[in-house]
């Protein structure tokens, strides 16, 4: 099926990337017992494939989800993407943390902190819905229809349009409000 052939693709991407890790993990230790110098490049090879052949297991995530319910945390389990089910459960006055943008073609998300940067140099970007519409001169549903007819993670509905292409009609023939 697709789904497997999908599953099969990241199962081997992830195995190169181990792979290449173990390759800069020996490197990085010959390095160590050579008293070479080690510079920012050995731990970017060594961090970088590391990163790409993490997968967190079902069994593990469960185990993470039981951990954090057993100290009272309010976790919620996606059974797909996410962004619905924190779109559904935020109230006006909330706040998403999240590099995704695609927050806002939902009516209730107003605000996004968006981390920009890695580690300690990351800054965050405070993005408010009403402004970011006063600044597009577009209204809530509008920018709605714009995400959802504009390529982003849950459709891909009029992609062979470009941004500007798919504003326009949509500033057209949206009027406010509706």
């Amino acid at each position: 099926t697709a789904l497997d052939t999908t599953q099969d693709k990241r199962r081997n991407l992830r195995n190169r990337a181990l792979l290449k890790a173990r390759t800069a993990i020996d490197d990085f230790k010959t390095r160590l017992s050579n008293g070479t110098r080690l510079r920012s490049k050995h731990y970017r090879k060594t961090w970088k494939p590391l990163q790409s052949g993490f997968y967190w297991r079902l069994e593990d995530r469960n185990d993470l989800v039981r951990f954090l319910r057993e100290r009272s945390w309010n976790v919620v389990q996606c059974t797909g993407e996410t962004d619905v089910s924190i779109a559904e459960d935020i109230q006006p006055k909330d706040v998403v943390v999240s590099r995704d943008s695609d927050f806002f073609i939902f009516a209730n998300v107003c605000t996004i902190w968006q981390p920009v940067g890695r580690g300690v140099k990351t800054k965050i970007h405070c993005y408010h819905l009403s402004q970011i519409l006063d600044d597009i001169r577009l209204s809530g549903a509008q920018l709605t229809a714009l995400g959802v007819v504009t390529t982003n993670d849950c459709t891909k509905n009029i992609h062979t349009l470009g941004i500007a292409t798919n504003y326009r009609l949509i500033k057209d023939e949206i009027e406010d409000g509706s």
